[in-house]
């Protein structure tokens, strides 16, 4: 398990939650935090907040705070607002899954490789920013990397399940 490092600053910023998933290559959730568990409705909830931003009627939505740090083997390690951030890539990904299907690849591409993956540059292998904890990781990196059919998700646990109702 990373340690975090002991003299670390503390400092505050407000940024875009895009610039934050842009700008970090991998972003991981420590083996301590709880497991996702967002039901349908906080994500229906965090739809109802978000989704005047997509039509247009307004220009930004707070999140919440998001706390990181930075480990001694120089990971970032989501502390909290996991739940969010999780969520967030969900959604981002069930957007751009959207785009693919309606043939629009670049702009599809647009969000898969700033902020939801990022590609080896040898092999082209797309491994997801945001690591989940354990219990959820494998599911999780498997929408991400849009990997995941209606016959797979029919064999998911209960638990997998809250992870795709994105």
């Amino acid at each position: 398990m990373s340690q975090p490092t002991p003299t670390a600053p503390i400092s505050a910023q407000q940024r875009p939650i895009g610039r934050i998933l842009a700008e970090w290559a991998k972003l991981r959730v420590p083996t301590y935090q709880r497991d996702y568990s967002w039901t349908a409705i906080q994500i229906n909830e965090f739809w109802e907040d978000i989704a005047p931003i997509l039509d247009g009627s307004r220009d930004s939505y707070f999140l919440g705070p998001l706390v990181f740090i930075k480990t001694t083997e120089g990971e970032i390690e989501v502390v909290d607002g996991q739940q969010r951030l999780a969520c967030a890539s969900l959604l981002l990904a069930a957007i751009r899954d959207t785009l693919k299907e309606a043939n629009e690849i670049d702009r599809s591409n647009l969000i898969d490789q700033p902020f939801l993956c990022r590609r080896d540059f040898r092999s082209l292998d797309a491994s997801p920013k945001l690591i989940m904890n354990e219990n959820d990781n494998a599911i999780y990196a498997r929408i991400i990397q849009s990997s995941v059919n209606l016959e797979e998700m029919r064999k998911f646990t209960q638990d997998q399940k809250s992870l795709l109702s994105h």
